[in-house]
């Protein structure tokens, strides 16, 4: 029998100026698994993250979310993926709250209130995007991963800019939002994800 895959990507090629700095790597993740990226600084971790997330285009041979096919430039991926990048996507006049009262559905893993308060960050509920320090936009960044939803979570690099009390929490979201959902987190410190990892990807030296 086939095995299910929540994310299923074969032959991802991606570059700069005609140069690949990813070429021909497989990500796939059953439900309920989290892929972790790893590789040294310019290995292109950043650059396959967005591609799958549908930020860069990408060649592939195949792209399928929950066993369909689902071109990251696609409405369907847009509508079962989420992204939290490090140029996350703010709309100026909106608070904190707006955005999460925006990203809330009956399928959200947790309310606004209890996302934000997971992440130390209830407080800034009433403040624009720009009147925050960048480790506090993180936070709200990351906490968004509870309202906002999904079927595929990428992430990248949650570790930056992340104050050291609140990168242990990082992994009890995740472990809270995965149940039949798949995550693909590129990182430097993998072992913030000990437990949750279900399989890691190496990436080499390249330079990006």
């Amino acid at each position: 029998m086939t095995p299910h895959y929540a994310l299923e990507v074969h032959g991802a090629r991606l570059g700069y100026g005609g140069r690949d700095v990813i070429s021909g790597i497989d990500v796939m993740a059953r439900p309920g698994e989290v892929v972790a990226v790893t590789g040294p600084n310019g290995s292109g971790k950043s650059t396959l993250l967005r591609g799958l997330a549908g930020f860069q285009g990408m060649r592939y041979e195949r792209f399928c979310i929950d066993g369909e096919p689902t071109p990251p430039s696609s409405m369907r991926h847009k509508q079962v993926t989420y992204a939290v990048m490090d140029d996350w996507m703010w709309l100026p006049e909106l608070t904190v709250r707006d955005h999460f009262d925006v990203f809330a559905e009956p399928e959200s893993i947790a309310a606004p209130e209890e996302a934000l308060q997971a992440f130390g960050v209830l407080e800034l509920g009433n403040r624009v995007a720009h009147t925050l320090s960048s480790g506090q936009q993180r936070r709200v960044a990351l906490a968004s991963i509870l309202v906002r939803p999904w079927r595929v979570l990428f992430v990248d690099e949650p570790e930056q800019r992340l104050d050291a009390q609140f990168r242990p929490i990082l992994g009890e979201v995740l472990q809270k939002s995965l149940g039949g959902r798949a995550a693909v987190i590129a990182t430097h410190q993998p072992e913030l994800l000990s437990g949750l990892i279900s399989h890691t990807i190496q990436l080499g030296h390249d330079d990006q």
